[in-house]
């Protein structure tokens, strides 16, 4: 596996980027990164910070993401891994936190384990949804070991389908899931 978080700096910078958006770094890192012109965009559900760039292997013009950008500086091999953001921020609160403490190094499955719920889904929680035809709720997770989603029953209660979901989570996948109810996990 990639390389462990070190310890975050003590000095937090908050830098303003484009449409309203803010990103929270170590100093020490914006130091670094200051060099270049960033900018805020959307990914899936949340947001990310990037530049303009170019491929080291092509030298075509690309896109380089700050928090690759930042495990590159520190010396993670990123390679083969994605760099996670374990507190992902949702659209609304127009802020990425791209400070050491909140990054990890982690293989894709990992790093899609730790995504929020779909907009769009007939559920307000992740892995729920709903069955028309039997009237509960239906809690899906996916197998570390086949790959494949697998049912886990069907419920009258909601919250229930979902805490159900989020044992499954934990037992999977241990801190990598994203849960419904975090807190009772705590």
């Amino acid at each position: 596996m990639g390389m462990g978080r070190p310890n975050s700096s003590t000095e937090v910078v908050i830098v303003r980027l484009t449409q309203g958006v803010c990103a929270l770094l170590d100093k020490e890192d914006w130091d670094y990164m200051r060099q270049w012109r960033w900018h805020a965009c959307k990914g899936g559900n949340a947001w990310y910070m990037k530049r303009r760039g170019r491929d080291v292997n092509t030298n075509k013009q690309t896109h380089i993401w700050a928090h690759r950008e930042i495990a590159t500086h520190l010396g993670w091999n990123i390679e083969n891994y994605d760099i996670d953001h374990i507190n992902i921020l949702p659209l609304e609160s127009k802020l990425i936190d791209n400070r050491r403490a909140n990054l990890r190094s982690v293989s894709h499955r990992q790093n899609i384990l730790n995504s929020r719920k779909r907009k769009g889904s007939s559920s307000k929680f992740k892995g729920v949804c709903w069955n028309k035809r039997t009237g509960k709720w239906v809690v899906h997770a996916t197998s570390s070991l086949t790959h494949k989603s697998k049912s886990l029953g069907s419920y009258s209660d909601e919250a229930e389908a979902a805490r159900v979901y989020d044992s499954a989570v934990v037992m999977e996948y241990g801190n990598f899931g994203v849960l419904n109810f975090p807190e009772e996990w705590e």
